[in-house]
């Protein structure tokens, strides 16, 4: 799939110019796919020209979704693609080429692999506008979770969302500008329409792990009790269950979860640590079971979902995207066509 911009034409000219002098192969694009050299394997191409500013589960989830072909039969184009980044689309399967020479390519006729190849000087950063810096992206995360709460005035959206007025004057301006909303009227008879739901939740987890997730301060712990976390009281606690283990309610046990996330106050971790007997890791530990204590970036009754003591459906599935875990992904999947979609 590709966006026909002259940035996105010159990334993918330029990306294919260095795989064929690298290789000292032709490389050629054939409408919306790219021709290897045997002449008769072609790849739809997807150009993503800021992949190495989105999360790898956000990339591995838009290739896995791709109604049009299979990992197998696509290719990802970018302006650079570090190290950990390649290492990971290449575990999950995913072909890559990026503007610097650096390349994954695995078929019958064609095994490709070219890594450490260094980032550009100067790198284009992700446009966002003020809708995509936190305050926004607090308050987008309401708007997703509750549509209504768009009919409110704007004083009442920043009480709920935590953040100054002007910070909502500025992140609705910014969404419609963008195309998210539909603003009608002045004022308090303004009326506010939310456009392209599914496109502004895809921006939003983009946007997610830098501006939210990376900003709440956490805590990583384990237990040596695999039955550690059974007889918490999480109303008790004002902590909530999220990642793995509200993903495994979610999706009725198909995820087995491995590690654990609760949001949960600073004030709240000595409680927690004494009733589930909880520890940091020894020195050298790798542990077989990892608990993260993260401070939510809302109030607790915002992150909340519809059943006590587990973070809402929206949350939990921007978690499983940002893991990028293969069986993460999956299992955000049928998260997503059963709460979100």
């Amino acid at each position: 799939m590709i966006n026909h911009t002259s940035e996105n034409t010159l990334l993918l000219n330029q990306t294919l110019m260095q795989l064929s002098k690298i290789t000292d192969q032709p490389f050629h694009q054939e409408g919306e796919t790219l021709l290897l050299p045997d002449n008769k394997t072609r790849l739809m191409l997807l150009v993503r020209k800021n992949a190495s500013q989105t999360p790898d589960g956000v990339l591995i989830q838009q290739l896995s979704l791709n109604p049009s072909a299979s990992i197998s039969n696509q290719i990802l184009i970018a302006d650079y693609i570090n190290p950990a980044q390649a290492e990971r689309l290449q575990q999950a399967g995913i072909q890559y080429a990026d503007s610097q020479g650096n390349a994954f390519i695995k078929q019958p006729n064609c095994f490709i692999l070219i890594r450490g190849r260094k980032k550009p000087d100067k790198t284009t950063s992700l446009a966002s506008g003020h809708a995509f810096n936190t305050a926004g992206m607090q308050l987008i995360f309401l708007l997703l979770k509750d549509p209504n709460l768009l009919q409110a005035t704007y004083r009442e959206m920043a009480q709920r969302a935590g953040i100054a007025l002007g910070s909502v004057t500025a992140t609705i301006k910014d969404l419609g500008q963008q195309g998210y909303l539909m603003l009608q009227g002045n004022g308090r008879n303004q009326k506010r329409q939310l456009l392209q739901k599914d496109a502004l939740l895809k921006t939003w987890l983009i946007h997610y792990p830098r501006q939210l997730q990376m900003k709440c301060p956490h805590l990583l712990l384990t237990s040596d009790d695999p039955n550690w976390h059974q007889h918490l009281q999480m109303e008790k606690l004002q902590a909530l269950w999220g990642g793995e283990y509200a993903a495994a309610h979610y999706t009725d046990g198909f995820l087995k979860p491995q590690n654990a996330l609760l949001y949960i106050t600073e004030e709240q971790h000595p409680v927690l640590i004494h009733q589930a007997r909880l520890r940091k890791p020894r020195a050298g530990e790798a542990p077989n079971r990892l608990i993260l204590l993260s401070s939510q970036f809302l109030d607790i009754r915002e992150l909340q979902g519809k059943e006590p003591g587990i973070a809402d459906p929206l949350l939990v599935y921007a978690e499983l995207i940002a893991s990028a875990e293969p069986r993460n992904l999956e299992a955000a999947q049928r998260l997503y066509e059963k709460y979100l979609s």
